[in-house]
């Protein structure tokens, strides 16, 4: 049986086109903590989210932006926490394509879920109006070198046209933005290098220059919100890096809008960070296929059904954990990390009290005064990750930390 480790874990969380009719319906049948997240989200929203997403009288209306972007992040912030719930698997990580950034954020912590709720639905309404203005649209391209594609846009624009890569999926799949005229002279010269130009229906030129006033729009909308500090490392489309602080978020989201998503640097990352296992959290497996596409040939797992949550728990690592290892381990990190940070006042409120709490833990757990779970666990991990962020210590240094707890 293979075993899920918390510090190899990933979190996927898919963007819109991933959004379909009836998504989340199992998992809202069988926990009360979704419906009460749909009703949260219907009240925030002033719309009904059960019936945008399960109705079929609704199909239609879930295809606005605007309504599928707040549908799809209500979705999977409700499996995300049916996950955690049942599994206690919290240490992972987060890394969402395009709206799915915006779900890992709020599962992460950074952003709370009515800020993230009312960010994405008006966010749909701005690009929807600004794509209206433009007469643009986006083409996936498949069987050819993302550089011959950089080559022929570059073209393009050296010719005056519109054009550019607004997703870097794959080595052999990238998506493309621009005017229709662009996309049409682009069609053909990829024809001619051995490409296929696959057009995407009912989407604008997203990701790319051509949305620079939604951008604008948007950033005036951003600055309205707070952010915190991600609690787990997430992954940022625009710079293919570890989000270093919340302060970082709003101009990330922003550029988001008009920068191309950089997956497979994200991937990279992921890969290199040691992540052997994923979770797709949400509707459909494009991530999960987009795995395979960059030859990252890791354990996979999809969660939008109840039979997929059991095979999840099934391989949890709660079966077989040394807890009183690992809280050694926790209490190790925390002495032998060097302190980056000159704030007394941070290090005595912070990094001694969670030592303190580790530690009396770990001598309940030997006394035997104390059953460990894994609720117990991410508790631990959260105190940990929170004394090692006081110190001022990288969340890439933070994560490669974490990965060697096993």
């Amino acid at each position: 049986m293979v075993q899920i480790v918390a510090s190899q874990l990933m979190y996927l969380f898919p963007g819109v086109g991933s959004h379909h009719s009836g998504m989340g319906k199992t998992l809202y049948e069988q926990f009360p903590l979704v419906q009460d997240l749909f009703t949260e989200a219907s009240d925030i929203l002033h719309r009904d989210i059960a019936a945008l997403c399960f109705s079929s009288a609704h199909a239609e209306d879930l295809n606005y932006l605007e309504n599928s972007q707040a549908a799809l992040l209500c979705v999977s912030v409700a499996t995300y926490r049916v996950l955690v719930a049942e599994t206690g698997l919290e240490q992972a990580l987060y890394l969402g394509y395009s709206l799915g950034e915006y779900s890992a954020l709020c599962c992460a912590g950074a952003l709370a879920f009515k800020d993230a709720l009312q960010l994405v639905w008006n966010r749909g309404i701005i690009v929807s109006e600004v794509a209206k203005t433009v007469d643009g649209s986006m083409v996936w391209v498949v069987n050819v070198a993302e550089r011959k594609v950089e080559e022929i846009c570059q073209q393009l624009r050296q010719e005056g046209e519109s054009v550019s890569i607004s997703a870097y999926d794959s080595p052999q799949k990238v998506s493309i933005s621009g005017t229709r005229a662009a996309l049409r002279k682009a069609g053909e010269r990829i024809v001619a290098a051995g490409g296929i130009p696959i057009p995407i229906k009912m989407s604008g030129p997203f990701h790319s220059p051509l949305m620079s006033d939604a951008a604008a729009r948007f950033r005036d909308l951003l600055h309205t919100y707070s952010y915190a500090s991600p609690r787990f490392p997430v992954i940022s489309n625009y710079t293919a890096q570890l989000y270093q602080s919340g302060d970082d978020i709003p101009a990330n989201l922003q550029l988001q809008l008009v920068q191309p998503i950089r997956w497979q640097a994200s991937l990279e990352l992921a890969r290199s960070l040691g992540v052997t296992t994923s979770v797709e959290i949400g509707p459909k497996n494009v991530l999960t296929y987009l795995l395979e596409k960059n030859e990252f040939h890791i354990t996979t797992y999809e969660l939008n059904t109840t039979e997929q949550l059991q095979k999840i728990k099934a391989s949890s690592v709660a079966q077989s954990r040394d807890y009183p290892a690992f809280l050694a381990k926790c209490l190790t990190l925390i002495v032998g990390t060097k302190n980056y940070n000159e704030d007394v006042h941070m290090y005595e409120t912070i990094v001694i009290p969670n030592f303190r709490k580790i530690e009396a833990t770990y001598m309940a757990v030997q006394a035997g005064n104390l059953m460990p779970d894994e609720q117990l666990y991410a508790h631990t991990l959260t105190l940990l990750t929170d004394a090692l962020r006081a110190k001022k210590l990288k969340e890439s240094d933070i994560h490669a930390r974490l990965q060697r707890l096993g």
